[in-house]
């Protein structure tokens, strides 16, 4: 498995960028069976949300992609579109949400992080 952190690559500029483009090449040219996970934590409105899932489903070539979808299931739609591919949701930042987020009780005793 592989699962880059893509702001890394994002803080950096278009040159180490180009280099994710050419490892996600090489990862799927010569090591099909590696799944990839763009760890990306992308969620945006619907246009914007297909742009994202284009670019790392079509154009890299990820087989998965962490999404955030607090702005709703606009946000996550456009992601459902592309068969084949996994997308994980962010749902729970543990240290943060400790102190500030709220929990739902479930029925089946888990917690729900909101």
């Amino acid at each position: 498995m592989s699962g880059p952190n893509i702001a890394f690559f994002e803080s950096c500029g278009s040159d180490v960028w180009k280099y994710l483009e050419k490892e996600m090449y090489i990862l799927n040219k010569n090591y099909p069976e590696i799944f990839t996970i763009a760890d990306a934590k992308r969620g945006d409105i619907g246009n914007t949300s297909k742009m994202y899932a284009q670019s790392f489903f079509t154009e890299m070539n990820f087989d998965s992609l962490t999404i955030n979808p607090y702005m709703g299931s606009d946000s996550v739609k456009p992601f459902l579109e592309f068969k084949n591919k996994i997308f994980r949701c962010w749902c729970n930042g543990l240290y943060a949400y400790e102190k500030h987020g709220k929990r739902l009780r479930m029925g089946n005793e888990q917690v729900l992080w909101l």
